[in-house]
């Protein structure tokens, strides 16, 4: 989901109640449980100007698959609602952000095992925070065995404030792909810099290089043989030829 901007309890509750109609006239309810996982987010970039969806994921069966799991987004929400709700309070300090990501990873591992499921299975990983968390990926991330399967940043805010810091993750045995962009970081070694990031990331995501806004932009197709670099004039045919193969 995508939000214009972070709302308060009552005016997520009350955006809640409304997102959950439709959801249940399609059936996507178990007795009084809501089924679907949902990360949502104001972003700080082409913000909406109403809440609408972004993406969405589905799941066909599949004899023999087991352990795939989507785990909604979480932010550093206590689940003792008693007091401050926001864990470490406003710090995001680097020490203040890397206790948040610690506090959030822990509650996503909490869920997997809670599901029966394997945490060192997992295939995707995205950011939700308008913060530069690149410090948080060198300790926690890493520490979690993230840093070779690619982490997905999305500048923004969680939906609710005094919120900083959301993260979901998710095992996928097969997914449909698509093109994603990147931002040449430029200069020497620019387009060698970009490349080893886009190997290290996860298909269907879009990574966000910071400090690049007046870069040039390279645009990069991923396929499981590998991935390549190409100009910004092959982007049209490319295009079509990945929309193609998507359908084949």
């Amino acid at each position: 989901m995508r939000s214009p901007k972070p709302m308060s309890v009552a005016e997520f509750q009350a955006f809640n109640g409304e997102y959950l109609k439709p959801l249940h006239e399609w059936g996507c309810r178990i007795d009084k449980v809501n089924a679907p996982a949902r990360s949502n987010i104001a972003p700080i970039t082409e913000v909406p100007t109403e809440s609408m969806f972004y993406a969405f994921t589905y799941t066909v069966a599949e004899e023999g698959s087991s352990g795939d799991y989507l785990i909604s987004g979480y932010p550093e929400i206590k689940r003792d609602a008693s007091g401050s709700r926001t864990f470490g309070g406003r710090d995001v300090s680097l020490k203040g952000l890397d206790a948040k990501a610690r506090y959030v990873m822990q509650e996503l591992r909490d869920r997997v095992s809670a599901l029966k499921c394997d945490w060192g299975g997992v295939t995707g990983c995205q950011v939700y925070t308008v913060h530069d968390f690149r410090p948080v990926l060198e300790t926690v991330f890493s520490e979690l065995g993230l840093s070779q399967i690619g982490t997905a940043w999305f500048p923004g805010w969680p939906p609710v404030n005094d919120m900083e810091f959301e993260v979901d993750s998710r095992r996928s045995g097969r997914g449909i792909g698509r093109l994603s962009a990147i931002t040449d970081l430029g200069g020497s070694g620019g387009a060698g810099a970009a490349e080893a990031m886009m190997l290290t990331m996860v298909p269907c995501s879009l990574l966000f290089c910071r400090r690049c806004m007046n870069a040039r932009p390279v645009a990069v197709i991923c396929h499981a043989s590998g991935v390549r670099m190409i100009k910004p004039e092959e982007k049209t045919s490319i295009l079509g030829a990945s929309a193609a193969s998507s359908r084949s």
